[in-house]
Formats: C-alpha cells, structure tokens, sequence
C-alpha cells in the first residue's frame, strides 16, 4: 500500500498490506496472501492462467505462472505430508486398542495381525469418474488406517497444458514431457473409472506388511 503526493507523485510511505508466514520453512517467506489465493484458486478449480485472468479483470496485480506452481506445489506437499501423519498416528491408535483388548505385549517393531475391511468410493457418482480412491479400515476400531487416490485427471493438465496447447501449440509437448518428468503430474492410472478400486487394492496390499 503506498500513500503518494498527487501533486508530485512522491511516494511518502509505502508498506506490505499481507504479513509473511512466520511458519514457512523457505527463505524468504512468502506472504500470507499470495498462500490464501492459490489455495483459493486451487479449490475453485483455477490455474495459473485462470487465476491472472481473474485479476486482470479485477484490475489487481497477478502471480507469475511459474510463482503459482512454486505455491500449488508447498500446498500439495504440506497435504501430503498431513495425511502421512494422520495415517500414523491412526495406526498408532489401531496398535493401542489391539493390545489392550487382546492382552498382547510386543515390542514397537513387532509385527501385528489385524482384521481390515476394504472399500473404495469415486468423487462422482457412477462409472465415469476421474478420481476414485481405495481405504484399508481396521474392523475393531473403525480407523482407515491406509488410503490410495487413483486419477485419470490433472488439474495443472487440464488448466495449464490446455492454455499452453491452445496458445503455442508447438510448445505444448515439450511442456507436457517436462511436466511428467517433473513428478507434478497427478494422473496414475490408465483404464476404466470402475477398475480404479481393484487398482487401489493392489496398490494397498502390495505396500503393507
């Protein structure tokens, strides 16, 4: 926010309107706002492009693209990372009640026979979704206690590599081999929406113990 003279056009005080993110574990840190709105963007299924097009219209400064997906790519690693610790923590809990119920004393690497349930869910209801997900539930507690998220679809795809196709279309395989091979592309799974929870399943299974 500046305060300028109108008759010189002196700037005489000039300050950030959005604090850093005391949190943030990169250096410099970025400000709240620019965190609020990718999030924001993210969730209301808007890219990089989307998004400045949006403030250009509302006559506000953008983000960079390449800004943009620096933010998207933290928000989807804190996600991550946040259902890496509930997962944990949930088999911890699973772990306890066991013991408790069936008087079992072992050590913290012990391995633990559990009974488990299985079951998948789509986003969308029917057999044309392109998200579908796959949970490992324990039948003593109720817990998930492992999940897998199988997707035909990715949003920097569909948003970005559509403007990039439209737009420069001798870029766009190039975009899109960089994109893949950056590990940023969210589709892992090639088939039939209604083969996404064996898929799931084979997945869960083959990574437990």
């Amino acid at each position: 926010m500046n305060v300028v003279c109108r008759a010189c056009n002196t700037i005489l005080s000039s300050h950030f309107t959005s604090s850093r993110n005391p949190k943030a574990q990169h250096r410099p840190r970025p400000f709240v706002v620019h965190e609020a709105v990718v999030m924001a963007s993210l969730m209301s299924g808007m890219g990089p492009y989307s998004f400045n097009s949006f403030c250009e219209y509302m006559e506000m400064p953008g983000l960079h693209q390449k800004t943009f997906n620096k933010f998207a790519k933290r928000i989807y690693s804190q996600n991550e990372r946040l259902g890496d610790r509930i997962f944990r923590e949930a088999a911890a809990l699973v772990r306890q009640e066991h013991m408790r119920q069936f008087h079992l004393n072992l050590d913290d690497d012990s391995l633990l026979d559990i009974s488990v349930s299985f079951d998948g869910s789509w986003l969308t209801r029917g057999h044309k979704s392109l998200i579908g997900i796959g949970c490992v539930i324990d039948v003593l507690t109720g817990l998930i206690i492992d999940g897998h998220v199988m997707s035909l679809h990715c949003h920097v795809c569909a948003r970005t590599g559509t403007w990039v196709k439209r737009e420069t279309p001798q870029r766009y395989e190039h975009w899109l081999e960089e994109h893949v091979r950056s590990g940023e592309c969210t589709v892992n799974f090639e088939g039939s929406s209604g083969m996404m929870e064996v898929q799931a399943a084979v997945v869960l299974w083959s990574r437990s113990a």
